[in-house]
């Protein structure tokens, strides 16, 4: 919630959960309902529906064709790549070059993660494979892993932080062990825990110990 200012002031919060002890207890509700949160939308749709409620919002014809006509792989960028450092954006995109079509991205949790989001194309929903729903790094790898064993016929790309990489060390043996050669594994390297860094530098932490020598 970007430290309470992602709702404006006078938002009324509504959270809809399946565990009573969820609710309000990251941020004050003005209204708790037990429930899911799509068999709980459904009925709410319906209601809107059944008064004319009607709000354009952010759906508009102009958005549509926005979002319809531009990728992130065509938006100008200054690349600030040195003799010593790849950009970040220039890796993704060169790499979804690179890559055939028809491939599983699997990708690891903290900062690096918006680059492959953004630059790697894959070809269907059960090729993007999402560890970050645990909020921990050092999942990617695994899940590359098992995607690879599951998907032989697919080339599996395991995306990864280097804070992450080094928690799933073991799991390199387990990928030559089995000798998975349908398996990439890509380290984007910053030296650091980059989420701690650019999450708590900002707001004046010391973030020297999520900071560690080049590798």
């Amino acid at each position: 919630t970007k430290h309470g200012a992602l709702f404006a002031a006078k938002a009324t919060l509504i959270q809809v959960d399946l565990e009573p002890t969820a609710i309000g207890r990251s941020r004050p509700v003005e209204l708790g309902l037990l429930g899911d949160a799509r068999a709980t939308a459904r009925p709410l749709e319906d209601a809107l529906r059944n008064r004319n409620y009607a709000n354009t919002g952010f759906r508009t014809a102009e958005t549509q064709s926005a979002i319809a006509s531009r990728t992130w792989e065509n938006e100008p960028y200054e690349d600030a790549g040195t003799d010593r450092y790849i950009d970040p954006r220039t890796l993704s995109i060169t790499l979804d070059e690179l890559l055939p079509p028809d491939r599983v991205v699997a990708a690891d949790s903290g900062h690096f993660t918006g680059y492959p989001s953004m630059y790697l194309n894959v070809p269907d929903s059960r090729a993007w494979i999402f560890a970050n729903a645990f909020h921990a790094v050092g999942l990617g790898l695994g899940n590359a892993i098992g995607a690879a064993i599951a998907t032989p016929d697919r080339t599996a790309v395991a995306v990864l932080g280097d804070g992450g990489a080094f928690m799933a060390l073991p799991e390199l043996e387990t990928a030559a062990r089995l000798r998975l050669g349908n398996l990439l594994v890509v380290v984007y390297d910053d030296s650091a825990y980059g989420a701690e860094v650019h999450h708590f530098a900002p707001i004046g932490h010391d973030v020297s110990r999520v900071r560690f020598p080049e590798a």
